[in-house]
């Protein structure tokens, strides 16, 4: 998965604007003095915010939910954010709100950095002690767009599909290699663990892309593609190892991910090539996989990242993790194990969600006390979304005819105005729904982060309680899927 463009975002934001990070001497563990940093600027943009996030653990698929945020309104055009000193390497980025998409530029940190941050008419700039680590950093991300895809005359029809799959491979080792030749011209203002970590993270980016990009053609493709697809994975993926002597594997911002993904895609090639099917790679498979052969907190953490993407497609899930934690499980991966088991059990209480209504209204899941929710969330302009409000609107009256019941609807749509418009035009909800909106957060919205919803459209069924029934409903695309779900929701109101 790869990371939406910050500098994208604020070329279409227009602004001009300056950032000074000051007073970055920030101590280790060792009792030396330690001294957080202050970000201090102006803003030629009315009610812009600067928001500033540390992450000391992250997790692709978990976004922002792990960070620790700190944020200033530019009054009359000025802002300052004094942010905590760090203890440990880190990751941070730097964000004009409002902007445009989820996802920023997460930068390498470590404790003792002293760097000056400046945005002026859309470009980032870094200077002081550690500017050129913070530069470095930069240029590696711009190289992030040239993909090894989009736009390249060699993925034509005139390579096999097997030609193509081995040509895409060498095309992102030849990508690696410009990156590697980037960080080696830093080399001198690079601390060995930001050199090693770097090298570790723009290879665990760059083949993450490449890897999710080939399972999509494995599970999705027809049966005569996958037998090729299968034959060139075998052949030129699945030896592939992306360790760096020296890097911090289990922080890596990207690493982990790359390690599940491609543990997804062996699994199902082998179970392809020996048994004609693939089969799903289930979250029991994963956890046995990476029990045999990974410890310490590089286990665990890559149980974590398997248990946050698998959890909701098995019903076993909080059995697996229930067994595992049964053993020693370091934090804070044990913690989240936890979280994640209460949070998306059923039975679990549903955090109590607050979104506000087309008259500006705070409306909270407690509202509803005594009936069964069925919770839509949908965005403006998807597909999908608008066949489940039509598949819906046909099948309201059964579900009706089972007992009390309301209909809750949730845009992760940004903008209000785009949000009003949406529901007006009846396609992605009924006016009858209660339709509910995130304030602008989106899927930055504590409640999407907490559930971690991340692609629409998607629902969840509560009971009469405010207890869990399913965060992943059957999809009533069809009878049985219907006959499914109907059972799920007259579970919601027993």
């Amino acid at each position: 998965m790869s990371l939406t463009s910050h500098l994208r975002t604020l070329k279409l934001l227009s602004f001009i604007a300056a950032l000074l990070l000051t007073s970055y001497a920030l101590a280790g563990p060792t009792g030396s003095k330690k001294t957080g940093f202050t970000i201090t600027g102006t803003s030629g943009i009315p009610d812009t915010t600067v928001e500033v996030k540390i992450f000391y653990d992250y997790f692709i698929s978990r976004d922002d939910q792990d960070a620790s945020t700190y944020s200033a309104r530019a009054l009359h055009g000025k802002f300052s954010i004094t942010v905590p000193p760090i203890v440990k390497p880190a990751y941070m980025s730097i964000s004009l709100i409002p902007k445009i998409g989820r996802r920023s530029v997460l930068y390498f940190i470590e404790p003792g950095d002293h760097v000056q941050v400046e945005y002026t008419r859309g470009k980032l700039t870094f200077a002081g002690k550690d500017g050129r680590k913070m530069q470095c950093q930069q240029e590696l991300y711009a190289l992030s767009k040239q993909y090894y895809t989009k736009g390249d005359p060699k993925l034509t029809t005139d390579l096999t599909k097997y030609q193509r799959k081995k040509w895409q491979l060498h095309k992102a080792d030849s990508l690696s290699l410009i990156r590697k030749d980037v960080i080696n011209r830093y080399k001198a203002y690079l601390s060995p663990l930001a050199y090693q970590q770097l090298q570790l993270d723009c290879l665990s980016d760059l083949y993450l892309g490449l890897y999710e990009q080939t399972f999509g053609s494995l599970y999705y493709s027809h049966d005569s593609i996958q037998k090729v697809e299968a034959r060139a994975y075998r052949d030129f993926y699945a030896k592939r190892t992306f360790g760096i002597k020296g890097a911090n594997h289990v922080t890596s911002r990207s690493y982990t991910a790359l390690v599940i993904q491609k543990l997804k895609s062996d699994l199902w090639v082998n179970a392809y090539l020996s048994e004609g099917k693939g089969n799903h790679a289930t979250l029991k498979r994963l956890v046995n996989h990476i029990k045999v052969n990974y410890t310490g907190l590089l286990k665990d953490k890559l149980v974590t990242v398997a248990s946050i993407e698998l959890f909701h497609k098995n019903e076993d899930a909080a059995g697996i993790l229930q067994q595992y934690l049964k053993g020693k499980v370091y934090s804070p991966y044990k913690e989240m194990l936890v979280r994640l088991k209460s949070a998306k059990s059923p039975g679990s209480p549903v955090v109590n969600f607050e979104f506000l209504n087309e008259q500006g209204r705070t409306v909270q899941l407690a509202d509803f006390k005594g009936k069964a929710v069925v919770v839509n969330l949908w965005t403006s302009g998807c597909y999908h979304c608008v066949e489940l409000a039509t598949r819906m609107r046909e099948i309201k009256k059964s579900i009706e005819a089972l007992g009390p019941v309301v209909f809750v609807t949730v845009s992760v749509d940004r903008d209000r105005d785009l949000w009003v418009s949406s529901v007006n035009r009846g396609i992605f909800t009924e006016k009858e729904n209660v339709n509910l909106f995130t304030g602008g957060k989106g899927l930055d919205h504590p409640f999407m982060m907490y559930y971690n919803y991340a692609a629409m459209p998607a629902q969840m069924i509560i009971n009469t309680e405010g207890r869990l029934v399913t965060m992943f409903p059957s999809r009533p695309i069809d009878e049985p899927s219907t006959a499914v779900f109907l059972q799920q929701v007259k579970k919601a109101m027993q």
